[in-house]
C-alpha cells in the first residue's frame, strides 16, 4: 500500500533509463565461448514501464507531487 507515502522507489532495468520505446533491437555479437556469430534482439521499452507504474500509482489513490514549501519540509516515508 502506497497511499500514505510521499515517495516511492521504482526498480527496473531496461537499460535505456527509463526512455525506451523500441521492440526487437538487432545486434550481432560473437559467442564469448565458440567465437560463432550471434544475432540478438533486445527490447528497450522503458518508457512503456514508467507509464504502467505511474498509471498504478495514480489509480491507487497517489497524489502527483506537490511543490512549495509544504512539500519540502515534510520527511519523506517510504512505500511498505
Amino acid at each position: 500500500m502506497v497511499t500514505d507515502a510521499n515517495q516511492v522507489q521504482l526498480v527496473y532495468c531496461s537499460s535505456d533509463g527509463w526512455n525506451g520505446n523500441a521492440r526487437a533491437v538487432s545486434y550481432d555479437t560473437t559467442h564469448p565461448i565458440t567465437g560463432q556469430p550471434v544475432r540478438l534482439s533486445l527490447h528497450f521499452l522503458g518508457s512503456k514501464s514508467l507509464e504502467a507504474e505511474l498509471t498504478i500509482l495514480h489509480r491507487d489513490g497517489v497524489a502527483g507531487r506537490r511543490g512549495g514549501a509544504d512539500a519540502r519540509s515534510r520527511p519523506m516515508v517510504a512505500s511498505r
